[in-house]
């Protein structure tokens, strides 16, 4: 694996999970309250319920792949697995069900995309499979 990657990716990845727990606390936020004092991130044309799912399933992901990454947890390569697995779930229905734009399956698709692209590296790059190994990285 090109050395670049090998050094990038596991700080992007990072600020990835960053983004996406701090979009998560936003979006629960804006699940508990009726108003709040910043544009909406959430889709109004979800109803409450998948709102809650939607939320709760990347404020998993997120939480996760944070604290297993500097934990150096061994089974956040699989956990990361069965969060993305339930993420990508949650984006069938939105997907299927609630969005009408004409480019939603092809945004579903990146979406997959990403996932399997993060969870290969999580499994397969040395310097994470090493970190999650308990080895330093």
């Amino acid at each position: 694996m090109a050395p670049l990657l090998s050094r990038s990716l596991p700080p992007l990845l990072v600020a990835v999970h960053v983004v996406l727990l701090v979009w998560a606390v936003v979006g629960l936020v804006e699940w508990c309250s009726p108003t709040v004092p910043w544009p909406r991130v959430s889709n109004l044309l979800f109803p409450r319920w998948l709102l809650l799912w939607h939320w709760l399933a990347v404020l998993l992901a997120a939480v996760i792949f944070l604290v297993g990454f500097f934990a150096r947890w061994t089974f956040t390569p699989k956990a990361m697995v069965a969060a993305y697995s339930l993420m990508a779930l949650v984006c069938v229905v939105e997907t299927f069900w609630f969005l009408t734009h004409p480019w939603r399956f092809a945004a579903m698709a990146l979406e997959f995309l990403a996932y399997v692209a993060i969870s290969l590296a999580l499994h397969r790059m040395p310097r994470l499979t090493a970190r999650f190994a308990g080895k330093n990285s």
